[in-house]
C-alpha cells in the first residue's frame, strides 16, 4: 500500500463563535423564564378569583342584572351568529313571535317561528350588517304576519366583533310600530277622503252653475219675448214659448234632484222606506212623464213579464230609471227607440234599458259611475255627470248590481239586477232604513 502524502486538510474555529451561541440560548432561556412567570401568576390570580365567593357572586349579580334589563325592555333584543341562530333573546322578542321562553330559541333560526316573507327580509339585513361590517339604524320595514296582515317594525342591527375584532354575529333591537303605521295609514286616508270632498264640492259648485245656466237663459229669453211680443204672437207660437219653458223647467228640476241626492249621499243622509213596488208601473210612469213632454220625438218599448211587487224604496227606483231613460232619450237621435224589458226568478229581478245612440267607448266605461264623470264623446251633450253615480249609489243599497254594455255608435244597454226578495239592507255612510 502507497502511503505517501497528497496533500493537507485543514479545519479552523473561531474562539468567539461558542460564546455567541451561548448568549442567545440564555436570552431564550430567560425569555421562557419570564413568559412561565406571567403564566404563574396570571394563574394563581385566576385561582384566586374562582376562589373567591365574593367575586363569583359579583359575577353572578351582573349577569342577574343585564338579564333582567333586557327582559324588562318592551322592544325586541336578540343575539344570532353568522348561520342566523340565535344566542340570545329577551322575553318580548321571544313571545311577540313564539309565545316560549328566551331560552328555547337559542340555537333555532327565526325560519322555525314566522313567514317565509318574514325570514327572508331579516336574514337579508343579517347578510348586509355581516358581509359589509355597517349598523343598520332605524330601517323601516314592512311584512305580513301570520295571520296576513301588514306589520311594521323599526329595527337596528349592529355587528358583534370577538377580541380580534372579527364578525362573529349580530346584535339586534326591533321595536313594534304597526300601530302607528295603521294610525298613519288612517290619517293619510282620511286626509285623502277631504282632499277628494274639496274637489268635489269644488266640481259640484262648478257643474251647478254651468248646468243653471243654459235652461235658465233659455227660460229668460222666452219670458223677455213673450213680455214684449205678446201682440205679435200667434197663438201657436205662444204655446210653443210656453212649452219651451215648461222643458226647461223639466230639466232643472231633474238637475236639481241629482244635485239634492248628490249631497244627501256625501253627508250620509241616504234614507231607503222600503215598500211592496211594482218595477212595471215605475217604468210605464216614466214613459208616460217623457211622452207628455212637449217636443218629445222618441219611442218606446217596453216588454214585461209582469213580475210581482219587490220590497223596494219606491222614489229611489224612481230616480235610478228616470235617470237611465233620460240618458238613453238624451245621447240617441230622434225617431229612435228606446227599449225597456223587465224578466224576474224566483230569486232576481232585472230590468235593461237599451237605446240605439252613440254608445260609449271602450276606456270610458271603467269611470261610468264616478261622480260628476262624463264620456269622452258627450261633451256636445249637456249634463252633470251625476246620473248614473246616484244610480248606482241606489241599486248599492238595495243590494243589488247595475251594469253596462255598449260600443261606441252601436248603443247601450243598461242593466239593474236587484234580489227578488226581503231585504236586510246594509247601508254605508250611516244611512238609515226607515
Amino acid at each position: 500500500m502507497n502511503s505517501d502524502v497528497t496533500g493537507v486538510f485543514m479545519m479552523s474555529q473561531s474562539a468567539s463563535e461558542p460564546q455567541q451561541h451561548q448568549q442567545q440560548l440564555e436570552a431564550e432561556l430567560e425569555h421562557e423564564r419570564r413568559r412561565n412567570a406571567e403564566l404563574e401568576q396570571r394563574v394563581r390570580e385566576l385561582e384566586t378569583q374562582l376562589g373567591n365567593p365574593t367575586s363569583i357572586t359579583a359575577l353572578a349579580e351582573e349577569r342577574n342584572l343585564l338579564r333582567t334589563l333586557i327582559d324588562s325592555m318592551p322592544d325586541y333584543i336578540f343575539v344570532k351568529d353568522t348561520e342566523h341562530r340565535y344566542l340570545l333573546n329577551n322575553v318580548a322578542h321571544a313571545q311577540a313571535f313564539t309565545q316560549r321562553h328566551p331560552e328555547e330559541l337559542v340555537g333555532h333560526t327565526a325560519s322555525e317561528f314566522t313567514t317565509p316573507e318574514a325570514v327572508q327580509l331579516f336574514h337579508a339585513d343579517d347578510h348586509q350588517v355581516l358581509t359589509t361590517g355597517q349598523p343598520l339604524i332605524d330601517r323601516i320595514e314592512e311584512f305580513v304576519g301570520e295571520d296576513g296582515r301588514p306589520l311594521w317594525h323599526s329595527v337596528t342591527k349592529v355587528p358583534l366583533r370577538n377580541v380580534e375584532s372579527d364578525i362573529i354575529g349580530i346584535v339586534g333591537i326591533s321595536r313594534d310600530i304597526t300601530e302607528r303605521k295603521r294610525a298613519e295609514l288612517k290619517l293619510e286616508q282620511a286626509l285623502k277622503a277631504e282632499r277628494e270632498l274639496v274637489d268635489l264640492r269644488a266640481r259640484f259648485v262648478s257643474m251647478a252653475a254651468h248646468e243653471f245656466r243654459t235652461p235658465l237663459a233659455s227660460i229668460l229669453s222666452a219670458t223677455e219675448l213673450i213680455h214684449h211680443y205678446r201682440d205679435r204672437l200667434t197663438a201657436e207660437q205662444l204655446d210653443q214659448r210656453l212649452r219651451d219653458i215648461a222643458d226647461q223647467v223639466m230639466f232643472l228640476t231633474d238637475i236639481v234632484e241629482n244635485f239634492l241626492q248628490a249631497a244627501r249621499t256625501e253627508m250620509g243622509k241616504t234614507e231607503l222606506t222600503l215598500q211592496p213596488t211594482s218595477l212595471t208601473a215605475v217604468c210605464q210612469e216614466i214613459i208616460d212623464d217623457f211622452q207628455r213632454r212637449p217636443n218629445f220625438q222618441h219611442q218606446f218599448s217596453m216588454r214585461s213579464d209582469d213580475p210581482p211587487p219587490a220590497l223596494l224604496d219606491k222614489q229611489r227606483m224612481r230616480q235610478v230609471f228616470l235617470n237611465l231613460v233620460a240618458n238613453a232619450v238624451k245621447y240617441s237621435p230622434h225617431g229612435t227607440t228606446v227599449t225597456i224589458e223587465l224578466t224576474h226568478t224566483p230569486d232576481d229581478l232585472t230590468c235593461s234599458i237599451s237605446d240605439q245612440g252613440i254608445g260609449i267607448p271602450e276606456a270610458d266605461q271603467a269611470h261610468l259611475f264616478e261622480m260628476f264623470y262624463r264620456a269622452s264623446n258627450a261633451a256636445g251633450v249637456s249634463g252633470t255627470g251625476l246620473g248614473l253615480a246616484i244610480a248606482k249609489q241606489v241599486v248599492d243599497l238595495h243590494q243589488g248590481k247595475i251594469t253596462c254594455c255598449s260600443a261606441q255608435d252601436q248603443g247601450t244597454t243598461f242593466t239593474v239586477k236587484l234580489p227578488y226578495r226581503e231585504l236586510e239592507v246594509s247601508i254605508p255612510n250611516d244611512s238609515a232604513v226607515v
